[in-house]
């Protein structure tokens, strides 16, 4: 922001200081006077305040107290030294056993003017706090340069942050929800080794509630994310009240779902005036899918004495009786095991014994009552050795005083039944901790649950118990974690307390599940055999039954209606009646109502999901009698439109919206379906014809080129240089200039204006540059490159070819122990595949002399120092320990002796980690990054290119905006977690004297489901869990090169995402989506059968042969044609063949009639031969309708022939289908998250014989167009000079030419490419040669990604 900016209200406030009270329009002066009640709404005074002051700037007020700016981590703010700072400071103290300090300060702002500085935006934030009603407020002001969206940008940010959790716990008690770190970490420590249950019934229980953990498909599913977070203590209702807390307690678990929600001890929260309250919000009123609920009661009867009748509430019940001898014998061993160490105290095996048998009847809290109450006393004996009594001794005296305490218990029982145990009176010690056995217990239990989730999903489980208010002792230590301790004066609250909640002899654990995430077979649900008794599917009935409320509406339906039960439905009215029931389950429907929508399927006037959801909302609001026209209308029954009606619709829209190109496809079919005309038309007629017009009007689509090589962009695009070779999406100079002309990069600085400490420094960047953008893609080459990469690499060269500007590739190689040659090129390999080329290859350790030069010069203007210190005295001086940084010892040495420590340095003096050069930062700034970082190390390895030159090498801090500065680079372009980096950045060019660039930084992209981490992946490589590092599993960029991705459809996929400073974590489905797009219009289409069922046609002869020549894409006719045989033998996918038929199955079964794609005729069944032991079908004898009146076939399926002479059909050796490797979403990387199932290796695949054609002029072309891309670049870019001796990457014709070329859809059956590990003897034959197998092929098929449910199958 500009200083002259903030100077008006600098002067403004400097005139009214003092006596000089006559000047009042200071903001200071301004806010105090019309805060001391001289006014009616001091929030209105500040702004209008504000908006005199700083005129045409915009001014946005908060008071939310979420919204604490200042507390935010992307946020740097300075307090202006120039105004007033007014905080109240208070103290806050440690305990003792923490720590040396006795405490710490803490300023509270009260008045304060910062300068702030987030993401790529400035702001002055102006701080007030004053008296409103019984308390205070603080409102903050935001006031910057330019709109309001910033600011309201950071304040969503800020909001989303605090909405968060952080390694803490949501906090219930007293009305209010707080966050609390310490409790987070005390829940981590929890072991079920602590849990002393009887092993069959803790197996039981571990079982039951994994099944919420091991779910993630389900989720996936449904569509939700994976997400857990835990409430408590809803009973602590505060100024609420108990019904208003209950339903506060579960929106915030709705809104966090899936959630585990824990209620804990039941009986204190539920009464008979709010009862009827809580079990509507738990399964009555609101829809609770994904809400994991346990609750905890000693009294299930009085909870409900109904619940035992209603299991929809209740799945599962945990009862925990007092422990038998094997329990108490177990717990015993439970303390002998942590005593064992202490050798002070004898446990024999003989003690456990004794122990179990005279503890008959006593419950956990009782057990562990003797143990702490023995220890304690024995802890607090002052005598002499000689008289201090034994471990044995003492647990046996307080066993006896238990049982005392007991029997008295027993005489005196509470209505219930459940007897309340009574405090021991023999507590001896000073002080003793408080026995909380209901707690302890709940606690063990969930943080093993905890950790037992992280481990099998990488997610954590959060326990929240907030402090409760009447523990006056509870001592708050530095890390957070609480303790409880009582006094002897207080002894009497403890038994009370013991009597009320601690000591009870009976505890119940219900489970609730609402969304049935138990893992349970689903094959058992007694409702399977009544939904399949309506027509469903074995599998749609499964499903029906997965969501509790609408499979109860979908069983009331079918008793209900006779006409439903009785089994005369056909498929599709079946369906449409599940759907039925789902959306009633979810609305207010009377049952008139539901009457007449039962009819109007029954009727077959609804006749799609669609239509069912559209007449369930009409039924709302609309009650019988319902006016049938009416009805119709809203819910599209009977509509219908002819073909010409609907081509015309499409051409006006067309003509009236000016619609230019394919780049617009679509965002027409989108529009064009939600207009009220065509709102039930069918989506393939609408998207059909949409493309039919949109060819007749903009002509083919022009990335419709045989597939096979990448796909050429036209001339004009790649004129310009650094643009992709490989178009993402047709039409893409439109859809690139929006990417980069609009959002955060269209709001990029232009080249010149980002600000300089000397103007010279400007006009020697635009002369070098010419006023052109110039980037940069810096990756190290210590790894392979993944997914995330390939959005930077499209921003990166993306931009400058959008601005008709240049990209380096520049290789960060200041670290050479972690450095090979292979990622050299491999990086160098994929930026070329992804269509790109670098303007000019360079490298961080061109610049060695250079750097080493202005370290030097750094140092002669004591703004570095050489430093000695070992690492961990570094990360304390940098306040990695303590909070805040302090001066290193060696930080004020002389100017010299930096010198030459640092000339020792080089010259080899020192070994790694004994000397190293800091930069003299700013110690009082805020941001770590300032703290003196690290701007030379010494390092013994050899360097790549500069061998043994070098003893020590830059760090990246240091290295990476000096090598932008000395490469002109206009946008310094890289992602978010290097905003704080970019102060640090800006200072060194600044501290040295030469041009700053500007560093930007954008959200990074990731994709659920996968790990891109190379300590994580090299792992499963080591471990032999994928097959390297180019796996199709994985998601790094070679290993989608031979899955068979095409690079424009990650070009696309990354494209269509836009770019922000948010992070984009992607679901896998949608990028598997946009491949499929891609594909969808680009890749040719064999006949393909993955299971091949022999066909034999009865009334051909022998040696019948028929050449049908086919379109190899029906919509491309550029792609081609073509020629297979037809003969009398063929195979015929064996799913294709049903020996049960049905009224709703169109394709071959026992006297069915089916048409093969691109046959003459369609063939009928005639016969079967089975398998005598399975029962399936071996072989099918069908009639060729050859004579005659041909039927017309309902449907058409693939099919190959047998004929040796062509060499048909190809038969594939392997095909491989990829699923996904992890079962989370968020996998950490962990062995045991993998699938047993991501790989699938399928034998006997058969191809249509065209495949060898089609597979060697793929490579042919890939080869043409690699060869003349590589010219190309030659001759528009510039290269390093390389020594022959360096291993140094350059621009190759085979980098961008592999066997993923050949690619094809298998019809019917999905999309696949070639994979390396193939050997095919014709693509290495001259081109001239014909294509066929040869002795030795081996063929091996990736399969890229999955078809769309294909409704061609049933139509």
């Amino acid at each position: 922001m500009d200083e002259t900016f903030v100077n008006v209200w600098f002067d403004q406030d400097n005139a009214t200081a003092g006596a000089n009270a006559k000047n009042k329009e200071g903001f200071y002066h301004e806010w105090t006077n019309q805060a001391s009640a001289k006014h009616s709404n001091p929030l209105l005074v500040g702004a209008n305040a504000l908006r005199r002051l700083y005129p045409g700037r915009s001014v946005v007020l908060s008071t939310d107290f979420n919204l604490n700016i200042l507390n935010h981590p992307g946020v740097i703010a300075i307090p202006m030294e120039q105004t007033p700072l007014i905080t109240n400071t208070i103290f806050i103290p440690i305990a003792r056993g923490a720590g040396a300090i006795p405490g710490v300060l803490v300023d509270l702002v009260q008045f304060g003017i910062f300068k702030l500085a987030w993401d790529k935006y400035d702001y002055l934030l102006f701080v007030v706090q004053f008296p409103s009603g019984f308390g205070t407020t603080t409102a903050r002001y935001l006031v910057h340069e330019g709109p309001e969206d910033p600011s309201r940008l950071l304040l969503l940010s800020v909001g989303a942050w605090s909405a968060q959790l952080h390694d803490e716990i949501w906090v219930f008690n007293e009305g209010f929800w707080q966050k609390d770190r310490g409790l987070w970490a005390d829940v981590q420590k929890g072991d079920w080794k602590d849990v002393i249950l009887n092993d069959t019934f803790k197996k039981a229980l571990q079982k039951d509630v994994y099944g919420f953990f091991s779910s993630e498909k389900i989720y996936k599913d449904l569509g939700i994310p994976w997400k857990i977070a835990t409430m408590t203590k809803p009973g602590q209702t505060g100024w609420m009240g108990e019904e208003r807390s209950m339903a506060d307690v579960f929106n915030h678990a709705r809104q966090l779902t899936p959630c585990l929600l824990i209620l804990e001890d039941l009986d204190s929260l539920i009464n008979d005036g709010n009862r009827s309250f809580f079990l509507n919000q738990l399964d009555g009123l609101t829809g609770n899918d994904g809400l994991f609920v346990i609750g905890t009661t000693n009294h299930f009867d009085r909870l409900d004495p109904g619940l035992s009748s209603r299991p929809s509430r209740f799945d599962r019940k945990f009862k925990f009786d007092d422990p038998d001898l094997e329990g108490r014998t177990l717990y015993s061993k439970y303390w002998q095991d942590k005593l064992k160490e202490n050798k002070s105290i004898s446990f024999t095996n003989k003690l456990v014994d004794v122990i179990a048998a005279a503890t008959e009847g006593f419950s956990f809290a009782y057990l562990k009552e003797a143990f702490v109450s023995s220890l304690v006393e024995l802890a607090g004996f002052d005598g002499d050795d000689s008289e201090k009594p034994t471990f044995e001794l003492l647990i046996n005296d307080h066993i006896k005083a238990l049982r005392k305490e007991l029997e008295r218990s027993l005489i005196s029982n509470f209505p219930g039944g459940t007897p309340e145990a009574k405090a021991p009176s023999n507590a001896s010690a000073s002080q003793t901790r408080r026995p909380n056995n209901f707690n302890d217990r709940v606690h063990s239990l969930l943080s093993t649950i905890s950790d037992s989730a992280r481990s099998a999903s990488g997610k954590k489980v959060f326990l929240d118990d907030a402090p409760t208010t009447n523990a006056p002792n509870r001592q708050t230590t530095a890390s957070g974690t609480y303790g409880e301790y009582i006094s002897p004066s207080q002894e009497s609250e403890w038994s009370r307390e013991i009597r009320e909640r601690l000591n009870r002899l009976k505890t119940i654990i219900l489970i609730l599940s609402f969304a049935r995430f138990v893992n349970v077979d689903p094959s058992t649900d007694p409702l399977i055999p009544l939904f399949k008794s309506i027509g469903l599917a074995q599998a749609k009935a499964q499903e029906a039954a997965k969501s509790p409320k609408s499979a109860a509406v979908l069983k009331d339906i079918i008793e209900s209606y006779p006409a439903i039960s009785s089994g005369n439905l056909s498929e599709k009215q079946a369906g449409l009646t599940v759907a039925l029931a789902s959306a009633l389950a979810k609305a207010s429907v009377e049952s008139a109502e539901r009457d007449y929508l039962i009819a109007t399927i029954l009727e077959n006037r609804l006749k799609s999901v669609d239509q069912v959801t559209a007449a369930v909302k009409f039924s709302e609001t609309h009650k019988v009698p319902i006016d049938a026209t009416e009805f119709d209308k809203e819910c599209g029954v009977g509509f219908s439109i002819t073909p010409e009606e609907l081509h015309n619709q499409v051409k006006q829209y067309i003509t009236s919206n000016k619609v230019v190109g394919w780049a617009n496809l679509g965002a027409v079919i989108s529009a064009l379906r939600a207009t009220p005309e065509l709102r039930w038309a069918s989506p393939v007629d609408v998207k059909n014809t949409v493309e039919k017009v949109f060819t007749e009007t903009f002509g083919a689509k022009e990335t419709a080129k045989p597939k096979g090589k990448e796909p050429k962009k036209d001339a004009k695009a790649t004129a310009q240089k650094g643009n992709p070779a490989d178009s993402a999406v047709p039409d893409t100079a439109s859809s690139r200039k929006n990417v980069f002309e609009e959002g955060f990069l269209g709001s990029l600085h232009k080249p010149g204006e980002n600000a300089q400490a000397n103007p010279k420094h400007r006009e020697a960047h635009l002369a070098a540059t010419g006023g052109a953008v110039w980037t940069r893609f810096p990756p190290e080459p210590n790894g392979y490159l993944h997914i995330g990469h390939s959005k930077a690499i499209f921003i990166n060269f993306g931009y400058a070819a959008n601005h008709n500007g240049k990209c380096y590739l520049r290789y960060d190689d200041t670290n050479p122990e972690k450095e090979e040659g292979i990622y050299f090129e491999s990086i160098l390999e994929m930026i070329r595949w992804l269509g790109y080329e670098p303007w000019k290859i360079t490298y961080s350790s061109d610049y060695f002399d250079q750097l080493y030069d202005l370290a030097v010069e750094l140092i002669k203007r004591d703004k570095a120092y050489v430093c000695h210190c070992t690492q961990e005295e570094i990360k304390v001086d940098r306040g990695e320990k303590r909070g805040q940084p302090r001066p290193c010892i060696h930080r004020n040495r002389p100017i010299s002796e930096s010198l030459a420590e640092f000339e020792g340095m080089k010259n080899g003096k020192y070994r790694p980690k004994e000397a190293n050069l800091r930069m003299k930062q700013d110690l009082e700034d805020g941001n770590p990054q300032m703290w003196d970082l690290t701007a030379y190390r010494v390092l013994d390895t050899p360097h790549h290119r500069t061998h043994d030159k070098w003893k020590i090498y830059p760090t990246y801090d240091f290295t990476h905006c000096l090598v932008d500065s000395f490469e002109n680079i206009s946008h310094s372009l890289c992602t978010t977690e290097f905003i704080s980096s970019r102060q640090s950045y800006e200072w060194l060019c600044d501290a040295v004297g030469v041009y700053r660039p500007r560093q930007s930084e954008y959200g990074r992209l990731s994709l659920e489901g996968t790990i891109t981490s190379k300590r994580k992946i090299h792992a499963l490589v080591a471990g032999g869990y994928v097959h390297g590092w180019d796996d199709p599993r994985l998601y790094s960029l070679i290993a989608l090169r031979r899955r068979g991705v095409p690079p424009g459809a990650i070009i696309s996929f990354v494209s269509t995402l836009g770019v922000s400073t948010a992070a984009s974590n992607i679901e896998i489905s949608r990028f598997e989506q946009t491949v499929r797009q891609y594909l969808e219009n680009t890749a040719p289409r064999l006949l393909m059968v993955m299971k091949p069922l022999k066909v034999t046609i009865e009334n051909l002869p022998e040696d019948f042969l028929l050449t049908v020549e086919k379109p190899l894409h029906p919509k491309v006719p550029e792609l081609g044609t073509s020629a297979v045989p037809f003969t009398r033998n063929i195979y015929i996918e064996s799913d294709d063949f049903r020996l049960e038929d049905s009224k709703d199955y169109f394709r071959l079964a026992p006297g069915k009639t089916v048409g093969l794609f691109g046959a003459p005729y369609p063939v009928t069944y005639v016969s079967h031969k089975s398998d005598p032991v399975t029962g399936e079908a071996t072989e099918v004898t069908v009639k060729l309708e050859n004579e005659g009146a041909a039927k017309k076939p309902k449907a058409f399926i693939q099919w190959v022939a047998e004929h040796a002479e062509s060499g048909s059909p190809v038969r594939v050796d392997e095909t491989r289908i990829f699923h996904r490797l992890f079962e989370s979403d968020r996998p950490s990387g962990d062995i045991s998250d993998l699938r047993p199932d991501s790989l699938e290796v399928v034998k006997g695949a058969l191809v249509e014989v065209g495949f060898w054609a089609l597979a060697k002029r793929s490579l042919i072309e890939a080869r043409r167009e690699a060869a003349l891309r590589t010219e190309k670049a030659a001759q528009d870019n510039k290269t390093t000079a390389t020594a022959p001796e360096d291993d140094t990457p350059h621009a190759t014709s085979e980098q961008l030419v592999g066997k993923e070329c050949v690619r094809f859809q298998g019809l019917r059956v999905g999309y696949f490419a070639l994979d390396k590990d193939s050997r095919l003897a014709c693509l290495d034959e001259p081109d001239a040669a014909e294509a066929s197998r040869k002795l030795g092929d081996y063929v091996v098929l990736n399969r890229v990604v999955s078809l769309k449910e294909d409704s061609g199958k049933a139509v």
